[in-house]
């Protein structure tokens, strides 16, 4: 559904992103890895079509995605900022409304199915009770679930969260992951940028670590954060267990194993 092929990106004369390939098919959920500064939100951007490589490209089904125009790329590809915060006093409906912006001719008005798509979007990101308040008096996390109700009511082929748990307790955080495990199931192609080892080993049909913008492996979870890769990417030493048939990491220790500074 989505391919990034032999994509490099540089920022401020530091290279960002280098030779990265990275292939997410419809019904799939991959989780993003990697430290700080190894590249990750810049993929996200890249890959929604916010930010244009320097070399290679994204192609969105059969079509690069340079040669949409932005109401087409808007269509075919949700995107979930990080940090997203909304500067105008919108009630939450009408913010996650704004997700329909895609489908409707200018200066029309949202029909019976783009309703419909609101209300799905927003009871998916458990926002129905939030919906009359306005978004600037909301928590940090009630923002967060708002912003991804807006990303869902899209309904496009391709969902790009980047750090869609960020300011979440943990009962939402679960319920973000299911719900994007959900959205795969659906037959969306989901890539998600994460820092929550656990989530990622949990939820993820694939994980694509990334460290000093470079993709240094990609596959099963269980097959991907072996100890060796922790210690090298992320200098830690982590435990691995399984409870109640869901595989657990949890960071233990740093150790002197990590191979590369994150420039």
């Amino acid at each position: 559904m989505i391919r990034a092929r032999g994509v490099g990106v540089d920022l401020g004369g530091r290279r960002v992103l280098d030779a990265v390939d990275v292939a997410v098919a419809a019904g799939e959920l991959v989780a993003v890895l990697g430290p700080n500064g190894a590249g990750k939100s810049t993929l996200a951007r890249v890959l929604a079509g916010v930010l244009v490589p320097g070399a290679g490209e994204v192609v969105v089904g059969e079509a690069a995605i340079g040669s949409l125009t932005p109401a087409e790329r808007a269509r075919r590809v949700a995107y979930l900022p990080q940090g997203g915060s909304p500067a105008w006093p919108l009630t939450v409906a009408r913010l996650v409304g704004l997700g329909r912006l895609p489908h409707l001719a200018p200066f029309s008005r949202i029909g019976p199915g783009d309703a419909a798509a609101i209300h799905a979007a927003m009871a998916r990101a458990d926002v129905l009770a939030l919906r009359d308040r306005t978004v600037t008096e909301l928590s940090g996390g009630e923002r967060a679930r708002v912003l991804l109700a807006r990303a869902l009511a899209v309904q496009a082929p391709v969902l790009i969260a980047d750090e869609p748990l960020a300011a979440l307790d943990p009962g939402h955080a679960l319920g973000v992951m299911t719900l994007l495990r959900t959205e795969a199931a659906r037959g969306v192609a989901v890539v998600a940028v994460l820092h929550e080892l656990t989530m990622a080993a949990r939820f993820a049909d694939r994980v694509v670590l990334l460290d000093c913008g470079r993709v240094v492996a990609d596959g099963r979870p269980g097959t991907v954060l072996d100890a060796a890769r922790l210690a090298a990417v992320y200098g830690i030493a982590a435990w691995h267990a399984v409870a109640d048939g869901a595989p657990l990491l949890v960071p233990l220790r740093q150790v002197a194993g990590r191979a590369t500074e994150t420039p």
